[in-house]
């Protein structure tokens, strides 16, 4: 059996094996991120140097196979570009109207590697961010799920089925600082002509979500606004919430085995 261990990215060592994961995956293995524009095979930000930064590595058998990163509030971030918390989804989003008793972590960038996906890995790394959070006395992760596609209509038609599937908020809200245009013709179709059929015929349990919003529904995650194009990652992005006290009732929220033993 392979051996499972979670660390944080202490060392300049650690954060680069978290970027090198995030770079085979987002931009080498599904080109949503253009691979020229990381020479160095690391992608990264400057959050990711910032004090209010976490990231975590997971390993399997030693060798780094997946990552998670939290973002908590920060203040000289905030002051700087005018926002409430200082966090990178509000690059994107105004959140002004989330309520003020709200403690908010932003957990971007989760990535595992292709040949570790069935290895539980993910399980442990979200587990190590869910106690790390609670220790920090976090309320609620924020975040974007990636609907894995440029897409606008498809982006509708996800939208539909999250509402469909009750898995949609009503008592949040947000609003987008800018709105990047999609390109004309789509590189990434998610349906085609039988799930438009099965939609025209009110089969909406016989048409698939895009896998990540599966993942995070998983977790306890719902959405809350309207799907944006994301002109970094060239993906129509779906804001997303996820209550901590919900985490726990997720197949995520139990203590993985080797965490456990």
């Amino acid at each position: 059996m392979s051996v499972i261990t979670v660390s944080k990215a202490v060392s300049i060592a650690d954060l680069s094996a978290a970027a090198k994961v995030r770079c085979a995956v987002f931009a080498d293995e599904f080109a949503y991120l253009d691979s020229r524009d990381y020479p160095a095979g690391r992608e990264v930000d400057g959050f990711d140097v910032l004090p209010t930064t976490i990231s975590f590595v997971g390993r399997v058998d030693g060798q780094a196979a997946g990552t998670v990163r939290l973002l908590f509030a920060n203040p000289c971030v905030a002051a700087r570009c005018n926002v409430r918390h200082g966090l990178s989804i509000e690059r994107y989003l105004d959140l002004k109207r989330f309520r003020l008793n709200m403690s908010l972590a932003e957990i971007p960038r989760s990535s595992v590697l292709k040949p570790f996906r069935r290895t539980g890995v993910m399980h442990h790394l979200y587990f190590a961010a869910y106690v790390e959070c609670l220790r920090r006395g976090v309320t609620h992760w924020i975040a974007v799920g990636n609907t894995e596609t440029d897409c606008a209509a498809d982006a509708a038609v996800v939208m539909r089925l999250l509402k469909a599937r009750g898995l949609w908020l009503k008592d949040f809200d947000a609003e987008p600082r800018q709105e990047a245009l999609p390109p004309s013709v789509p590189r990434y179709r998610l349906y085609g002509e039988r799930h438009r059929n099965e939609m025209e015929r009110g089969d909406l349990a016989a048409v698939p979500l895009p896998r990540t919003l599966e993942l995070f529904a998983k977790v306890g995650a719902r959405y809350f606004a309207a799907p944006f194009y994301d002109a970094d990652f060239r993906m129509f992005a779906m804001p997303l919430i996820l209550d901590m006290k919900d985490f726990v009732h997720s197949p995520y929220g139990t203590v993985p085995l080797a965490m456990a033993a």
